[in-house]
């Protein structure tokens, strides 16, 4: 086995230490000029932090709580306009679907006068019929 000198292990541990010591003021000075660079930041970020603070503040204060109930009630109120259009352009349709069949087919308009109107033609006659419990207790009447 070889012997270490003890001089040599002394050189070498300086070495090491020497060496420790520069990797640390290495790291010290790297880590200094993060600060330095921090700091040279640090009063713009902090003036925009308040500055947008501040904006916030000011749209919060500024905003009417009654405005942002109408216009709450304003939106139901479209919608519920909405449905109500919607639905009378589906009437308008029927009516225009009605209008072109009451053109185009002759008996529909006669159809139509008998049904809504109770129309007859001339000679005819009409019998009507009770409709229900009103004819069967006519009918019990009757014996």
């Amino acid at each position: 086995m070889l012997k270490s000198d003890p001089l040599c292990d002394r050189k070498e541990a300086g070495n090491n230490s020497r060496r420790i010591d520069n990797e640390t003021g290495v790291l010290n000075r790297q880590m200094l000029a993060r600060v330095v660079r921090l700091k040279g930041i640090l009063p713009s970020l902090l003036v925009t932090v308040f500055a947008v603070l501040f904006l916030v503040q000011i749209y919060r204060s500024t905003i009417d709580h009654n405005l942002i109930n109408r216009n709450a009630q304003l939106q139901t109120e479209l919608e519920r306009l909405q449905v109500q259009h919607f639905h009378r352009q589906q009437e308008a349709r029927l009516l225009e679907n009605q209008i072109e069949r009451l053109k185009s087919e002759p008996n529909e308009a006669i159809f139509q006068a008998r049904l809504r109107l109770g129309m007859i033609k001339e000679g005819e006659v009409v019998y009507q019929f009770p409709h229900g419990r009103k004819f069967e207790s006519i009918l019990e009447h009757r014996r």
